[in-house]
């Protein structure tokens, strides 16, 4: 939020909350834990219960309890094209829609071999295509969705939503929020992607992102997504982000696999880019 206000950046940022809920009876009694841990730890997470859950989503019998974190909510898009725009006032020059390739001689753009002391491979899912953490930096195809247009009734049905967004207990969850009060993103149905993604996978997984959408709200099996897309992110195995110089290329960096989490990760390995002496 601080870097956001120093830049002028105007991309919706809002304060809000996210709840991570249980739709198991298994995943509500890890969440109980995790309340506990953070309030012996002095952190404000509370737990929510199933009444309380109740009163804000009056039909939704599957969540069993929920545990609220602070957040912040805006539009990404924006943010990158703010954070664009304090590059280019800041003297950087950027050179974009050039696709990098890895060869036998070192990094090549446009058919050129790069030259430089250091670098920064901020590519996040794309690691092994240059050869970068091909080991431990997995591939994951993320897809989403956004329904149609709310009417009346169905924003009145999910004004729980305005405030908060969501996200299940599950390893690989899917999480979802309300887009401008007018319709809801879901997004998740995770894939180790080792090539392209098919349209027809996007169709399908698309499909059952709708079905996922039902867990949280039985009545929204009636609602239709209208948009369909999918990206691919870096994973480990152990959550972590992957940040330093590269064993076989000291000068060059590895600074990705969000799990997830990019706008916030991203941003702050920015600091340890420079303070491991890369981009000063």
């Amino acid at each position: 939020a601080s870097l956001v206000q120093e830049l002028g950046i105007e991309c919706d940022l809002r304060p809000g909350r996210q709840w991570q809920v249980a739709l198991t009876q298994k995943d509500a009694r890890t969440l109980a834990r995790r309340a506990y841990l953070y309030r012996s730890l002095g952190f404000d997470v509370p737990l929510i219960e199933q009444r309380e859950v109740r009163e804000i989503f009056p039909e939704s019998d599957h969540i069993q309890n929920a545990i609220e974190f602070p957040a912040y909510t805006l539009d990404p898009y924006r943010l990158c094209a703010g954070l664009k725009r304090a590059v280019l006032e800041a003297g950087i020059d950027l050179h974009e829609n050039s696709p990098i390739v890895s060869g036998p001689d070192g990094f090549r753009a446009n058919g050129y071999s790069l030259h430089y002391r250091r670098a920064v491979l901020a590519v996040d899912g794309g690691a092994a295509r240059l050869s970068a953490h091909t080991a431990s930096v997995l591939p994951i195809a993320v897809f989403a969705g956004v329904t149609r247009p709310l009417n009346r009734e169905e924003k009145q049905r999910f004004r729980g939503l305005h405030d908060r967004g969501l996200f299940d207990a599950r390893p690989m969850f899917n999480f979802l929020r309300l887009i401008d009060g007018e319709r809801i993103l879901i997004g998740g149905e995770y894939r180790y992607a080792s090539g392209p993604i098919d349209p027809r996978q996007q169709e399908l997984h698309g499909e059952r992102l709708r079905q996922q959408l039902a867990l949280f709200f039985p009545s929204s099996r009636a609602i239709e997504l209208e948009y369909r897309w999918c990206g691919i992110a870096g994973c480990t195995l152990d959550d972590w982000p992957a940040i330093g110089p590269l064993p076989a290329n000291p000068a060059c960096w590895y600074v990705g696999a969000w799990n997830g989490h990019g706008i916030a990760a991203s941003l702050i390995s920015g600091y340890e880019v420079v303070r491991g002496g890369v981009g000063r």
